[in-house]
């Protein structure tokens, strides 16, 4: 908005663009998602059928629980 004179002009478009879901920085695509919890659930009861130590956590699953745990603390009702 741009004052001239005595008048107000809009100058372009004030509304923010509308951000796709996927383009949001805490976004977790559900199906890759249940798929490496699948993977990794199944690698950890072979490995406790076999008497060995647990596998590590991917990289992929320890970032998708961050980022789920991120987007719900920027809601209102996050105590």
């Amino acid at each position: 908005m741009c004052y001239n004179g005595n008048t107000f002009e809009l100058i372009g478009n004030i509304m923010p663009e509308k951000i796709k879901p996927r383009d949001k920085p805490h976004y977790v695509n559900n199906r890759d998602f249940s798929y490496a919890v699948v993977d990794y659930v199944t690698q950890a009861n072979a490995a406790k059928e076999a008497g060995t130590k647990n596998p590590v956590v991917p990289d992929y699953i320890a970032i998708c629980f961050m980022k789920i745990c991120e987007g719900l603390s920027h809601k209102p009702n996050f105590v």
